[in-house]
């Protein structure tokens, strides 16, 4: 999922087209179009291989992980 905002602007993207263009050659599988009714949610890739860890791709909300917690050390970070 994306969250685009405009590059130069404090405002969303909603053009599917205008987001691919940004997004170039990652794509862009789809758009979800609607008011945000809950905070910002943490999110993990869990495309890769099935011997592969998850990657977070951004870290919000996770009450039951801890900085401590065994089950975060084994969480592989995103560069993206």
């Amino acid at each position: 999922m994306d969250l685009a905002k405009w590059p130069r602007e404090n405002e969303w993207m909603t053009d599917p087209i205008a987001i691919g263009d940004i997004d170039g050659p990652e794509g862009l599988d789809f758009v979800v179009d609607g008011v945000r009714v809950a905070e910002l949610s943490t999110i993990v890739d869990m495309t890769g291989s099935y011997d592969s860890y998850p990657k977070v791709i951004r870290i919000h909300i996770v009450p039951w992980i801890d900085d401590d917690s065994r089950l975060h050390q084994d969480l592989v970070a995103s560069g993206t």
